[in-house]
């Protein structure tokens, strides 16, 4: 083999240059940060952390135990016990995703950093914020956290949803249930509806004299034609929906009298 001058000098460059890439450090993995343990938090960290095992990847989420709302209208029909609505992080920790418990309080969109409750910070290369939703206690005059605990909402899965199934399991015969749906926007257009057929599937084989109102902010639904349908097919007049042109729309409530004052007066 024959060798030049200036191929001694491309490959004594070529040479260095393995020489120093053998020196440089390894660049540190990048870091995702999602904020919130519920479907689309621990989805998304789930996925990520599979699709690209390199991804230093950190789900921030409350102390387990996480309750889903998907299926607990079976528990208010008696059919599930709340633990079969358990779900836990510890497949996440298999999984290879750094699971932090903690609350975050504050977030800089800029620096990509996350302020905890407990006075620490995170801070990441992509940040995912999928904190889910809150019921606003502002919005109805008279209804707080301390009445949720009257006349629970259920909106959040979990204890609420056992109050409300120990209070239907306590109603007399005869008695009636009150649902109150707002206006839109809300999570899941026709969740209040789906919930008022497993109640009443459930008052008609319990308390058959039982009588369910659905008090209605709007005067149109999800999928109105075909729950309509059904409830008349089914429940017949055990089971009343009352639209908010007919006075349906709830304007205040007064949880020490479990009343609830609505356009028509009930």
């Amino acid at each position: 083999m024959r060798l030049t001058r200036r191929g001694f000098v491309g490959a004594a460059a070529l040479a260095g240059f393995a020489a120093l890439s053998r020196r440089l450090p390894a660049a540190p993995p990048a870091r995702v940060l999602v904020v919130g343990g519920g479907y689309a938090g621990a989805c998304c960290a789930k996925y990520l952390q599979r699709l690209d095992p390199a991804l230093a990847v950190t789900l921030l989420t409350r102390p387990d135990p996480y309750y889903t709302c998907p299926f607990s209208n079976l528990l208010l029909a008696g059919r599930l016990g709340l633990d079969e609505l358990e779900q836990r992080h510890d497949a996440l920790a298999h999984a290879g995703v750094e699971v932090r418990y903690g609350e975050a309080i504050a977030v800089d969109p800029v620096a990509k950093r996350v302020q905890l409750d407990d006075g620490s910070a995170l801070v990441a290369d992509r940040l995912v914020l999928a904190p889910g939703v809150e019921l606003a206690f502002d919005a109805l005059p008279g209804y707080d956290a301390a009445a949720a605990a009257i006349l629970p909402h259920a909106w959040e899965a979990g204890a609420q949803t056992v109050l409300l199934r120990r209070q239907l399991e306590a109603l007399p015969d005869g008695g009636t249930v009150l649902i109150s749906v707002p206006p839109e926007p809300y999570r899941c257009p026709p969740g209040p509806y789906e919930r008022a057929s497993l109640i009443a599937w459930w008052l008609r084989r319990a308390r058959p004299r039982a009588k369910l109102l659905i008090l209605d902010a709007k005067d149109r639904f999800s999928k109105q034609a075909l729950f309509r349908e059904g409830w008349q097919a089914l429940y017949g007049q055990q089971l009343e929906w009352v639209p908010g042109s007919d006075g349906g729309r709830i304007e205040r409530v007064e949880a020490a009298t479990r009343t609830l004052h609505a356009g028509f007066g009930f």
